[in-house]
């Protein structure tokens, strides 16, 4: 099944930054919107769950850039920080 899709742009630095967050080189950028919005969702309903994933996530993507993939790229996506904002901020 075909899916109907669309064109969208980015800035350079924001595709920059998608690339960063694939968890594997071929994971296409409709995977990792739907990955993205699905944790956004998870925020409003449950934060603390949404911070154990982005925890993994972010995990994964140090254990790839272990292998000295750009370094500098893992420490600017790194959810170590990370603190969601209640969900009656999310709108």
């Amino acid at each position: 099944m075909e899916l109907d899709s669309t064109t969208i742009k980015l800035s350079k630095k924001t595709k920059k930054r998608l690339d960063g967050l694939r968890e594997y080189k071929r994971e296409s950028y409709e995977e990792l919107l739907e990955k993205m919005l699905e944790i956004m969702n998870l925020c409003r309903a449950n934060p603390a769950q949404a911070r154990i994933k982005l925890i993994k996530i972010d995990k994964q993507n140090k254990e790839k850039f272990s292998n000295n993939e750009n370094k500098s790229t893992r420490e600017e996506f790194s959810t170590r920080s990370y603190n969601p904002r209640p969900s009656s901020a999310i709108r």
